[in-house]
């Protein structure tokens, strides 16, 4: 925590998130993203919205555990191909437990208004591999922002 132009920290015997309400006050703390349990449905995939950690004027921070992939096989899986006309979209990946999954600081921005998403062709060859019990290991954060992100001169030379 900043406090008079210096860092401190404070620690708690307890963990904050275990908690029965919240009452909505705001304190700086530091989450770790293991301690957050996954949300699961057995017949549909869980819109991102749902992930929501943080909420403040403008932006929302998502935190995305690895979980059970939707077991019924008739269902979706993926999210459509889809477009967010209201929000920016950006999303980190943290940590995966697969060695050949999403590598560890992946970074996506997707604007405002793109289409984004699994098409058509990946979702047939998807289903194809699917199998009960599948887990998701990929641990994302993402950032969703009311205001268009523009990207600096430094991040367009470093993304290439």
């Amino acid at each position: 925590m900043k406090h008079a132009g210096g860092h401190s920290s404070i620690f708690y015997r307890n963990d904050p998130m275990q908690v029965v309400g919240w009452k909505g006050d705001l304190f700086p703390f530091k989450l770790n993203v293991r301690h957050i349990m996954p949300l699961m449905s057995d017949r549909i995939h869980i819109p991102p919205s749902s992930w929501v950690t943080f909420e403040a004027p403008g932006f929302c921070v998502l935190t995305i555990p690895p979980q059970v992939a939707v077991s019924d096989m008739q269902s979706e899986e993926l999210p459509s191909y889809h477009r967010n006309i209201d929000m920016d979209e950006v999303m980190l990946t943290h940590a995966d437990e697969d060695p050949a999954g999403r590598r560890p600081g992946g970074f996506r921005h997707t604007p405002q208004g793109i289409l984004h998403g699994a098409d058509e062709a990946y979702r047939a060859e998807f289903q194809k591999k699917r199998q009960p019990g599948m887990h998701r290991t990929a641990t994302m954060v993402g950032v969703d922002t009311y205001r268009p992100l523009i990207p600096t001169a430094e991040f367009a030379k470093m993304a290439g």
